[in-house]
């Protein structure tokens, strides 16, 4: 079993879409483990109470790139949460790419110059469309569907692109079908 106070404690993480439902769980668990966790979120679909105590909160977008550029350099390791869901990607792909495609771009480009330890970016099952069998298999086909799915497997692209390129350390999970205390009913 990983001990969580081991590879985490005191150090500085940033937690981008950190007052989120999966990326406030996220925090609660690096806050225990004794991580210095600051959050930023917009609050589109976040809420500022949801911020376990402990962790700093910064309002802010992942698309405003001084913003960026300060936190990510003022830690060690960046969790990249932020993004629109998929109905509000549906309902609007422009903010869409901006913030799911243009924010992880602005981490990213933060990260290589700031050189973090490592970037874990979050993706989605989206990804895989409809899929032919369950379970899913992470060598299935890849069919985005929705402008969502493709901004989520175009931030995967990217950030391995950047370790490609760059040498920058980075991680992708894709979630699928997170749910539990603390989820919002009126969040579509």
């Amino acid at each position: 079993m990983i001990n969580l106070a081991q590879s985490f404690g005191a150090r500085r993480v940033l937690v981008t879409g950190g007052a989120g439902f999966v990326g406030s769980a996220v925090t609660r668990r690096l806050v225990d483990a004794g991580a210095q966790v600051t959050v930023l979120d917009d609050l589109f679909t976040g809420q500022a109470e949801a911020v376990p105590t402990g962790a700093d909160f910064i309002e802010g977008s992942v698309t405003d790139t001084e913003l960026v550029d300060e936190l990510v350099a003022a830690n060690s390791l960046v969790f990249h949460l932020a993004a629109r869901n998929i109905i509000a990607s549906t309902t609007n792909p422009r903010d869409d790419f901006a913030t799911n495609i243009g924010g992880t771009l602005n981490i990213l480009l933060a990260a290589r110059a700031s050189k973090v330890d490592r970037i874990v970016y979050t993706g989605s099952a989206s990804v895989y469309g409809n899929p032919r069998s369950i379970p899913i298999n992470e060598d299935d086909f890849l069919v985005p569907l929705s402008p969502y799915a493709v901004s989520k497997l175009g931030g995967e692209n990217y950030a391995q692109a950047f370790y490609e390129s760059f040498g920058l350390p980075t991680a992708c999970v894709r979630y699928s079908n997170v749910f539990g205390p603390g989820q919002r009913p009126d969040n579509p």
